[in-house]
């Protein structure tokens, strides 16, 4: 069950609050101002907080940053009677991800909160879910985000590897920085050294000028995509790149000068690919310094209708779509009990074209 911290200090609204949320579904504690609400979230595992503005010792704005700062991923709620347009932009500001006027609407409170536990959103890239297995990555990305380890996501084809990916650069301090893709699917024998460490000087492309490699975009993430479809000699140029030592295009780039933190992604089973030889030891040991398991859809399928909605709504409204329909009751049912062997990308494009093409 998912569970609900309110911080609340005057008793009759602390009550309030824990019935609304408990009638919707919820498992609810409570704390009586905002340095025990601090504590509480400290100690325990929570998927959203509801605070009140106005309190002893640590006032709600105060938990909003504080929080924000630990767990940035934490969906945080500001409630005041006092409610105004400039304290709604000052929490929103901080952190918060929405806010109620005191006393709180049963139906908007428990809207507001089944989007916030449903929803984690992050600079624009959206996870969305609210079951154990996808709270379980959230924790597996909070504890690696911000940590200088190189990540190796591991899941089926479509579960949302890159996702994840986007997700840990923008919780890291290289969220500022530049976040590139590489499919390592698509790199020949030759291609991986050129695409990471660009032309060797006095080489010009066709456009003019040296082409400069991606490890050259010094301070942001490098997302490797399909590694464990690299050739045996690509994998030993990438060994080079994770390990210490002057590397690339004629001993000219230097590691220790190379800035670049590296996730990687792979659907393969690389523990067999190394039993093969198919896939470097070596190289395996390296990416497993910190590992993300993505989940099938088959495994989360309490997500499924939260994510027919998500795509319906998010993906209806960049297509210019104001109204678009929505699936019946028999329909949802017939999308719960599918199989979904491509995951969340299956999934996704059955609803572009079944609920979205054709609709103005």
């Amino acid at each position: 069950m998912v569970k609900v911290l309110v911080i609340e200090d005057e008793p009759s609204s602390a009550e309030n609050l824990r019935h609304i949320l408990q009638d919707g579904g919820y498992q609810v504690a409570g704390a009586r101002d905002g340095k025990e609400g601090l504590d509480a979230a400290g100690l325990e595992d929570f998927q959203a907080v509801v605070t009140d503005w106005r309190m002893p010792r640590v006032d709600g704005l105060e938990v909003i940053r504080a929080l924000h700062v630990v767990r940035p991923q934490l969906p945080v709620i500001l409630i005041s009677s006092l409610l105004t347009p400039e304290l709604a932009i000052e929490a929103k500001r901080l952190g918060a991800y929405g806010c109620v006027v005191k006393p709180a609407d049963p139906a908007e409170l428990l809207g507001l909160v089944e989007q916030a536990v449903t929803r984690i959103w992050v600079a624009g890239s959206v996870l969305v879910g609210k079951s154990q297995a996808m709270r379980e990555v959230c924790k597996q990305i909070g504890r690696v985000a911000a940590t200088p380890a190189t990540v190796l996501i591991r899941g089926e084809a479509g579960a949302g590897k890159e996702l994840i990916a986007h997700v840990i650069h923008q919780h890291s301090g290289r969220a500022e920085q530049p976040f590139v893709a590489l499919n390592c699917a698509a790199c020949s024998e030759g291609m991986l050294h050129r695409e990471l460490f660009g032309d060797p000087p006095g080489i010009e492309s066709e456009a003019g000028g040296r082409r400069a490699g991606l490890l050259e975009a010094n301070g942001g993430t490098l997302f490797l995509n399909g590694i464990g479809n690299l050739s045996l000699s690509n994998q030993a140029g990438l060994l080079g790149v994770l390990q210490d030592g002057p590397i690339g295009s004629g001993g000219e780039v230097d590691r220790g000068l190379v800035n670049v933190r590296i996730i990687a992604a792979t659907h393969r089973n690389l523990e067999q690919a190394v039993q093969e030889g198919a896939f470097r030891e070596d190289l395996y040991h390296r990416l497993n310094d910190a590992v993300i398991f993505v989940p099938p859809l088959r495994d989360r399928r309490e997500d499924i209708l939260d994510l027919v909605k998500f795509f319906i709504q998010h993906d209806g409204i960049e297509q210019g779509q104001a109204k678009p329909r929505m699936p019946t009751h028999e329909e949802l049912t017939h999308i719960q009990q599918q199989g979904w062997p491509g995951n969340v990308d299956e999934l996704r494009d059955y609803v572009s074209k079944t609920f979205l093409q054709g609709v103005g």
